[in-house]
């Protein structure tokens, strides 16, 4: 579904008419490797609302990756806006899913920054970590991430 959001009101004798762009659907996101991608990705699925340039992706990975190497990234239905906002966090539940490094008892999210097109999945242990360590792709698993970000 999309289109415009039409509203005419007064405020202060004036009268306008706002229109809001609103978009929403479904897409697969790829999951890719920051060194190599990863073959044999199935089950992906996600939705996304978009109202203006605010847009809101929420969906699961539910797959077998082998040959990846990297950080596990998973594209975006939309480029993230490049204002500069800095890094943008999302939530994320993981289900069978070895993540790398020890890091399995760590505080997981999903991120993007300005101008990509991807989100990374990284890690922080503690109040010294900072979110910098990454999943490896070479394993199973079932991922559940929400994230909301800004578009140009």
């Amino acid at each position: 579904m999309s289109g415009l959001i039409n509203s005419a009101g007064s405020r202060s004798g004036v009268i306008g008419t706002t229109e809001l762009d609103y978009e929403e659907g479904t897409y697969t996101p790829v999951a890719t490797g920051s060194t190599a991608d990863p073959t044999n990705a199935s089950g992906s699925t996600a939705s996304y609302e978009k109202i203006g340039n605010l847009v809101h992706i929420s969906g699961y990975f539910s797959t077998t990756y082998t040959d990846g190497s990297g950080s596990l990234r998973m594209s975006l239905p939309f480029t993230c806006s490049s204002l500069g906002e800095g890094y943008i966090p999302g939530t994320i539940q993981s289900y069978n899913f070895n993540w790398d490094e020890g890091f399995d008892s760590a505080a997981w999210v999903i991120r993007t920054a300005p101008n990509q097109s991807y989100a990374t999945f990284l890690a922080s242990r503690d109040a010294t970590t900072q979110l910098t360590q990454t999943v490896d792709t070479d394993q199973a698993g079932n991922i559940r991430f929400s994230l909301t970000y800004r578009i140009a």
